[in-house]
């Protein structure tokens, strides 16, 4: 799928990157292995959040198994392919969200701009390649979450990935759209473009292919995107990379949708929230609780109901900012190591900070900085205007994911960052019953359930009435306001902050709440009238008056935002 707008599509994320990874790595035999490079944003490019994540990926291969390298630009992630004879080298984005593989072309009228936005990508030039061969002209239409679009004609050729060469991929040939650069959809066919708005029955994509040719032994893969701001990372196709994760990898099945018989997309059933502040865990949400979601590697951010997205505002410390369209907050909130945990039955994967707070830049793609502090955005949105849930790069960042579509199986577990060690298993016939060689700090938090909470410094566990609603026709999915420390700062059921200050510990960090200098300017402001300025809590990055004056700066445009 392809969501990264931001409220208003607000420029987000200047990542600091490395050029593009040439060494080649050979594989585990049976796998095929795509690695990434990240490289920097040149300022005045066009926002990474208004397209989708896409990846970067060089080649390398064996038998049985094809490892890709993946280059993580800004929050985009491309592989390196090569197409027709003789081969042209291109760079697609890796989408699990979507099925089909499609190339751009010179004949698009967007590619042939004065600024050539096409160039990022390359276009694939089909009379130059003599394998090249139009199967179905007109009937290639394919659009995207973020109103991208992309259509022309279906076509075979060969498709060089990892080292290994597919013979006669069905490709999708973009000759009309809005889209500037290719994608390369690893989903289910089911989900392809041909039966979605044609009804037609599935061809065999990438992954199908890549087994009925004999480079991989299963339709299956793991993806492994590393930290933001890592320099390498992979899909590892027919494959488990033991030192990638930590622990044990926990299968899930993947959900069937109204109408379906069989899955056409990657849902999961996610079992709750807790966070982990000073080395203790506690659950934030009831027993009980499920949500179905989506995990997609194409979309830059995650969308979820706005009672989750709140909830984590709040306890976050950051003030909504309606001019961003989200909540924002001192990145020296990054620099915590207390995370935030998706859990999911038998598996908790902690989300640093680090890696959902996101860094806001002006127009001239400098960082966003107020009173000598960089300002960063949460990297979690509302999904009212998609309607579903979406767990993107901002979560799966943080998961080691194995997604399994012969057996309509995903299994994940926590990341290791920034690894250099491998230990392939290949995947022959679902996947094996394997744990982690990887060692990191986030393998030993674990979320608690029930009444079973441990209690975390500045919250308190006193019985009290729940105040946030619940998702759906789910009523009081959240823990209470005092499990959540109404009375250490986080914030009340108005959204406003006590009329006490108190000083919390976040880490080693100690911020102050002032609320009543808050309150004041929030009342003398534009801000919205909900959520707008929000209490220090155990997540807290700063003074309540420095958010509220954040979110003032940009709302009275004292900040130049591209839109």
């Amino acid at each position: 799928m392809k969501f990264t707008s931001i409220g208003s599509a607000i420029l987000l994320g200047s990542y600091a990157a490395a050029g593009f990874a040439d060494a080649f790595y050979i594989p585990k035999e049976g796998t095929v292995q795509l690695d990434f490079a990240k490289r920097k944003r040149a300022p005045n490019e066009e926002s990474p959040y208004t397209r989708r994540y896409r990846h970067r990926l060089a080649k390398r291969a064996n038998s049985n198994y094809l490892v890709q390298t993946l280059d993580n630009s800004d929050a985009l992630y491309y592989t390196n392919v090569s197409v027709g004879t003789p081969a042209q080298s291109l760079r697609l984005q890796i989408d699990t969200g979507s099925s089909d593989v499609w190339v751009q072309t010179s004949e698009n009228e967007v590619c042939q701009e004065s600024d050539d936005p096409c160039s990022e990508s390359g276009m694939f030039e089909p009379e130059d390649s003599s394998t090249f061969d139009t199967i179905s002209s007109g009937t290639f239409y394919i659009t995207y979450g973020d109103n991208t679009y992309a259509s022309g004609d279906y076509a075979t050729d060969i498709f060089e990935i990892g080292g290994g060469t597919v013979k006669n991929l069905t490709m999708g040939i973009c000759t009309d759209g809005n889209a500037t650069q290719g994608i390369m959809g690893i989903g289910y066919a089911s989900n392809e473009a041909l039966t979605a708005y044609h009804g037609s029955t599935p061809y065999d994509n990438l992954p199908i292919q890549m087994v009925k040719q004999g480079l991989i032994k299963s339709t299956a893969y793991s993806l492994w995107l590393n930290d933001m701001d890592a320099s390498t990372g992979n899909v590892l196709f027919g494959g488990i990379d033991t030192k990638k994760f930590s622990g044990d990898l926990v299968q899930m099945d993947v959900n069937l949708q109204s109408g379906e018989t069989s899955p056409s997309a990657f849902y999961v059933t996610q079992t709750g929230f807790s966070v982990t502040v000073n080395g203790k865990t506690q659950s934030i949400t009831q027993d009980g609780f499920e949500m179905n979601v989506l995990l997609d590697s194409g979309t830059t951010l995650m969308y979820l109901p706005l009672e989750v997205v709140e909830v984590f505002g709040n306890i976050t410390g950051s003030g909504y900012s309606e001019e961003v369209g989200g909540y924002i907050n001192y990145c020296s909130i990054t620099k915590s190591t207390d995370t935030i945990n998706f859990v999911f039955g038998g598996v908790s994967i902690p989300v640093d900070l680090d890696e959902l707070f996101i860094p806001l830049t002006d127009n001239s793609g400098r960082p966003l900085v107020l009173d000598g502090q960089t300002v960063c955005f949460m990297g979690m949105l509302d999904n009212e205007a998609i309607g579903t849930n979406i767990l993107g790069d901002t979560f799966l960042r943080s998961a080691y994911v194995v997604y399994d579509l012969d057996n309509n199986v995903v299994a994940m577990a926590p990341t290791v960052f920034n690894t250099t060690e491998s230990d392939i298993v290949v995947i022959s016939s679902g996947i094996p019953d394997v744990s982690g060689g990887g060692s990191t700090a986030a393998a030993t938090i674990t979320a608690s359930s029930g009444s079973a909470q441990a209690t975390l410094s500045n919250i308190e566990t006193e019985s009290a009435s729940e105040i946030f609603s619940g998702i759906g026709t789910t009523s009081e999915v959240f823990a209470s306001e005092t499990d959540l420390a109404s009375d250490t700062g986080l914030p009340s059921e108005t959204g406003l902050p006590s009329e006490t200050s108190s000083a919390l510990t976040f880490g080693s960090i100690t911020h102050t709440t002032a609320a009543s200098s808050a309150t004041t300017i929030a009342g003398s402001t534009s801000l919205p009238s909900s959520g707008s300025v929000m209490a220090a809590s155990p997540f807290g990055a700063g003074s309540l008056t420095m958010i509220a004056v954040i979110v003032c700066a940009l709302t009275a445009g004292l900040f130049s935002v591209m839109y």
